[in-house]
């Protein structure tokens, strides 16, 4: 019986890899809209992001966002890491410096 509890969390714990893709695209997304913030800003905007993420998945019930909201706010920061090597890797590919 514990180890089918041990499970539940692992898939949890996977399951909730999805909160850095939102947060990368709705971080990027907040970019393109508010073209003016620094990007000094994004990692304080990726984190609120993920916590909103978690809030609204858990008040929803939706399983695969159900987290606190200081997981939410590290998952976030994770998603700001993300972009940020998405930015850096993929989308200035090729371009001169």
């Amino acid at each position: 019986m514990e180890d089918g509890g041990n499970t539940l969390e692992v898939v949890h714990s996977l399951v909730l890899a999805v909160i850095p893709i939102l947060t990368t695209v709705f971080t990027n997304l907040f970019r393109k809209v508010v073209t003016q913030i620094p990007s000094n800003y994004l990692p304080i905007v990726a984190a609120v992001v993920g916590a909103v993420i978690s809030v609204v998945g858990t008040a929803f019930e939706i399983p695969a966002l159900q987290a606190s909201p200081a997981e939410g706010v590290a998952l976030g920061l994770t998603g700001s890491g993300l972009y940020d090597a998405w930015n850096r890797n993929i989308t200035k590919r090729g371009k001169s410096a």
